[in-house]
């Protein structure tokens, strides 16, 4: 169940895995995983799976092999993004078992009991290089901050987003671990305002990049509206990484 616009959701206890695959072949798929204590999300198209990652990020992705195969889609690119939750290729047999299966590192095992590892926390299934919880996204978006206890407001612009905070620029940063109150100005028609702390920070004199800083979300201040604004299907399409999808 979705929380009220605005409300602040509570973590989610369960795992949770995005399965994407035929929509002919669902019920083979919800049969094959039924009475597993996991939550899991189907989607029938690579738009509605990347919406799904990127508005709340998964304990992996499931990739029916079949479709692959059968739309001659190029699915590359999700096995190239920097995120350390895996991109997973399963298969069912004709005796309903079914199989998961990993590139990179590579690897074959029965999916039951290997959803269960990864559940538990096994990073085996990952890629051991893969720096990033979340999708970033590129953002044309005005804002503005204010560290806390300051009355008056700084002006800035947003470089990218994601579920765990997002990189602003301007010309007097705040310093790290500076606890700093963030209102994101054009992203819904309402402005957002979030509780973010400090990360990093780039001033013009220390570099030939621009100046800003990375801030991080509390997790107390992440709301529906903030993560249905991340999903937005045209603004999933700018998804930072060295392709995009067409």
């Amino acid at each position: 169940m979705s929380a009220p616009d605005g409300a602040v959701e509570a973590p989610p206890s369960a795992a949770r895995f995005v399965v994407l695959g035929r929509i002919e072949l669902r019920a083979l798929h919800e049969e094959n995983l039924r009475g597993l204590p996991h939550d899991f999300v189907f989607v029938d198209t690579l738009p509605d799976l990347l919406c799904e990652i990127v508005r709340r990020t998964p304990t992996a992705v499931l990739i029916d092999l079949a479709m692959i195969v059968k739309t001659k889609s190029d699915f590359g690119y999700l096995f190239e993004l920097d995120v350390t939750f895996p991109f997973l290729r399963f298969v069912v047999g004709s005796d309903g078992c079914g199989a998961l299966m990993s590139m990179s590192p590579p690897r074959r095992a029965e999916m039951r009991e290997s959803l269960a590892q990864i559940a538990a926390g096994d990073t085996s299934w990952s890629p051991a290089d893969r720096r990033r919880r979340y999708i970033r996204l590129e953002v044309d978006c005005r804002a503005r901050f204010r560290v806390k206890g300051d009355s008056d407001w700084i002006h800035a612009n947003l470089r990218d987003i994601s579920q765990g905070g997002c990189s602003i620029i301007t010309v007097v940063p705040p310093a790290v671990e500076d606890r700093v109150e963030l209102e994101l100005l054009d992203l819904t028609p309402e402005p957002i305002r979030m509780d973010t702390d400090t990360v990093w920070r780039m001033r013009w004199e220390e570099s030939q990049r621009m100046p800003g800083a990375g801030l991080s979300w509390h997790p107390d201040s992440i709301t529906q509206s903030l993560r249905e604004a991340l999903g937005e299907p045209e603004r999933v399409k700018r998804i930072v990484r060295g392709c995009q999808p067409t």
